[in-house]
């Protein structure tokens, strides 16, 4: 049985107490801040190629992913204001030893209204295993997802 050459995960959330907007930027303008806010998590967030977290620059990322702690260089390959897009890819790191490419990939969309409940954020990961018996990166999923909500959830207390 041949491996296909990619694959895709994807989950959608909902935002309950901030805007697409408010998400999209904090994920650009504050992502360090994940250190600070997230400590039993993420260790180190730095950017280590490039001047700011703009597409271009290189990432380091230092971070608990299920039971241990992972380093990774990740690439900002597109920061889209007008689409409320940002696609990370890894370049170095931990996980290269189980996925050939792993790309992530965060959007934020509004509601029809525009109003704090409608609008929703997506993550969508992908990936090509190393080898045929690697998971799915869900872990790495669940990590973005659960810290997408933890950002909305800041927001209904400091507001």
């Amino acid at each position: 049985m041949k491996m296909r050459e990619s694959d895709s995960i994807e989950r959608r959330f909902e935002l309950k107490y901030c805007s697409a907007e408010k998400l999209y930027g904090f994920l650009r303008n504050h992502l360090g801040d994940l250190v600070n806010m997230f400590p039993d998590v993420y260790k180190t967030i730095e950017v280590v190629e490039g001047q700011t977290f703009c597409a271009g620059s290189v990432v380091h990322f230092q971070y608990h992913l299920g039971d241990e702690v992972v380093s990774e260089k990740w690439l900002i390959k597109v920061v889209d204001d007008a689409t409320k897009c940002i696609i990370f890819e890894a370049v170095e790191g931990d996980m290269l030893n189980y996925y050939k490419m792993l790309r992530a990939k965060m959007e934020a969309f509004n509601g029809r209204s525009n109003k704090i409940g409608e609008s929703f954020g997506k993550w969508t990961v992908e990936f090509e295993k190393a080898y045929e018996n690697v998971p799915k990166p869900k872990t790495h999923m669940d990590l973005f997802v659960e810290m997408s909500k933890a950002i909305d959830a800041y927001y209904l207390s400091n507001n």
